[in-house]
C-alpha cells in the first residue's frame, strides 16, 4: 500500500478551514469594531489618510452584486483580484498533496509564484496610476486627515506648550 496517499496522511481542506475559522471571526470582528467606532473599514486609511492599493475592491463587488459591472470598474479596475489570489491558494491547497515529490510541484511552484508577481504587478501598476489621477473619486492622498498625522499634531501642540 502507498502511505502517501492514505487517509491519515492526506493533506484535506476540512481540518485546515477548521483551525482557520477563528482567525477569520477575530477578523471579521476586528472590521466590524472598526466600521462601527470609526466609520472606516480600512485600518490603513484610517491610521495614515492614504488610501491602500485595494480601495475601492468591496465598494466594486457590492456593484457587481447589483448587476453595475461599470460601476464595480470605476470603483476597482482589478476587483476581481482577491477572487483570484483566493483561487490560487485553493488550488494550491488542494493541489499541492497530489503533486508532493512530482516534478509537476515545481512547475506548479514556478506558475504560483508567476501568477502572484503578477497580480501584485498589477495592483501596484493600477495604484499608482489611480493615486497619481485626480478625477479618481475612489483613491485619495490626504496624510493630515489620519490618525496618525492627528496625534503627531496634538502631541506636536502639547510639547510645544510644555517647552516653550
Amino acid at each position: 500500500m502507498d502511505h502517501n496517499h492514505s487517509p491519515e496522511n492526506e493533506n484535506t481542506l476540512a481540518p485546515r478551514l477548521k483551525k482557520a475559522l477563528p482567525a477569520f471571526g477575530i477578523i471579521a470582528l476586528f472590521y466590524l469594531a472598526l466600521i462601527l467606532l470609526t466609520g472606516y473599514a480600512c485600518p490603513i486609511r484610517l491610521l495614515t489618510g492614504i488610501s491602500c492599493p485595494g480601495c475601492g475592491t468591496s465598494r466594486a463587488w457590492i456593484r457587481l452584486i447589483k448587476g453595475d459591472a461599470a460601476g464595480a470598474f470605476r470603483a476597482h479596475p482589478l476587483f476581481w483580484w482577491p477572487a483570484a489570489a483566493a483561487l490560487l491558494a485553493a488550488a494550491d491547497v488542494l493541489l499541492f498533496p497530489r503533486f508532493s515529490g512530482k516534478p509537476a510541484l515545481k512547475r506548479w511552484r514556478l506558475f504560483l509564484k508567476a501568477a502572484t508577481f503578477l497580480l501584485v504587478a498589477l495592483i501596484l501598476i493600477v495604484y499608482i496610476y489611480r493615486m497619481a489621477d485626480p478625477s479618481d473619486s475612489v483613491v485619495y492622498f490626504r496624510p493630515e486627515t489620519g490618525l496618525i498625522w492627528r496625534l503627531a499634531a496634538k502631541a506636536k501642540a502639547a510639547l510645544s506648550g510644555i517647552i516653550f
